[in-house]
């Protein structure tokens, strides 16, 4: 199940159509470098490097690269190091003249968090930007791997996605599935947003037989009012976003439904499933141990 790694010479070859604006280049949704207009290629082994989402922030570190980041958004809070780097803006408001301070050689960026302006006013600026995507377990597999090979360290990278395969396994074994009943998975409150078949954690859902509250067809990420709630049938909520907010939830829930109509609510101890990326492996058994029958359910 393993993606095939990007070797580094063909991450670090600039793009055929390097004048084209960054949205034709980036079509593919592939990792790509997005090299500077008029500048010399980015170098082989970049050694300043500023990381504009979280995720790719929590890659490199775990792929052993976090001496080299030195500039990352104010959202980037995995591992804690992060916390203590320069912060660059955040998923919309990235500012140039502060990543220009920082004099990376290389700047890693998900333009899907609508960052593709500031992608081309990198490149006239004369900075070298590696896009990456991270919205399905194979752009995240292509993540990890086009991360690893742009820092050297594609063997790291290649033992993550290995570990990832291995959860979906152990996921899919399980087959939490089959005695979870309609699991409807949230991610927010006020609004109540909830992750659709089409979602990253729809995706998981798949792989271990969950049936999944939110209709086929329905927007990734659809908001959901507690009315909308109580007219669908929902056996377990999963609360995605941690203890806070299912406190909240609960409260919500004990306000809207008597007690015997309210679905079981389901927490980690830490938020889980909210940002794909190499943390899914752990995610997926977190998810697993709370989709087991509740004690004394058959």
């Amino acid at each position: 199940m393993n993606a095939p790694v990007l070797s580094l010479a063909l991450l670090l070859t600039p793009a055929a159509n390097a004048g084209a604006p960054a949205d034709v280049e980036l079509a593919s949704r592939k990792p790509q470098l997005l090299a500077p207009r008029g500048a010399p290629p980015a170098p082989s082994a970049p050694r300043r490097i500023v990381s504009l989402a979280p995720v790719v922030t929590e890659t490199l570190f775990l792929l052993g690269q976090g001496e080299r980041v030195v500039g990352v958004t104010r959202f980037c809070d995995t591992p804690s190091a992060a916390q203590a780097l320069p912060k660059v803006g955040g998923y919309v408001d990235v500012s140039l003249e502060q990543i220009l301070t920082l004099s990376p050689d290389l700047v890693m960026a998900m333009p899907s968090l609508g960052q593709r302006e500031i992608l081309e006013r990198m490149r006239d600026a004369g900075v070298p930007v590696l896009v990456l995507f991270g919205d399905t377990l194979a752009e995240v597999r292509e993540l990890v791997g086009a991360v690893g090979a742009a820092t050297g360290a594609s063997a790291r990278a290649t033992a993550v996605t290995t570990e990832i395969d291995n959860a979906l396994g152990r996921f899919a074994a399980a087959r939490p599935g089959a005695h979870s009943g309609r699991v409807l998975a949230v991610v927010g409150v006020r609004p109540i947003v909830v992750a659709g078949p089409g979602s990253f954690i729809g995706e998981l859902f798949a792989q271990g037989a969950v049936t999944n509250a939110v209709a086929a067809g329905a927007p990734q990420w659809p908001t959901w009012s507690l009315e909308r709630l109580s007219r669908r049938h929902v056996d377990t909520i999963v609360v995605a976003a941690g203890q806070e907010t299912k406190v909240e939830l609960e409260r919500m829930l004990a306000d809207a439904f008597p007690a015997a109509e309210r679905p079981r609510l389901v927490v980690a101890a830490g938020p889980i499933l909210m940002r794909p990326g190499p943390a899914i492996g752990r995610d997926l058994d977190a998810l697993a141990a709370l989709l087991r029958p509740a004690s004394g359910a058959p």
